[in-house]
């Protein structure tokens, strides 16, 4: 895992963190190691998703950013909308 990574890890979870009214949060570097290795295998996974979602093979079968665009607008509103149910059920409580 590179530095890069763990850096952006470490701004994303303190961007989360000020968006959710919590900038007294504190983190361990085991969190931040953590973050990045699990939003790693993120990635991996949406390549997989994108790899998936153009079933084009062999010759011809160029992918391009707009099948990457596409895959990442689906991925990104199943994302959300889970990601909102969450938040629709901590409210409920």
């Amino acid at each position: 895992m590179t530095k890069i990574l763990k850096k952006h890890a470490e701004i994303a979870l303190r961007d989360a963190a000020i968006k959710n009214n919590n900038k007294g949060r504190s983190m361990t570097k085991e969190a931040i190691t953590k973050a990045a290795l699990c939003s790693y295998s993120i990635v991996e996974l949406f390549c997989l998703f994108v790899e998936k979602s153009y079933p084009k093979i062999g010759r011809g079968s160029r992918l391009t950013g707009v099948h990457v665009e596409n895959a990442y607008n689906k991925m990104y509103i199943a994302i959300r909308e889970f990601v909102d149910s969450i938040e629709e059920e901590s409210e409920e409580e």
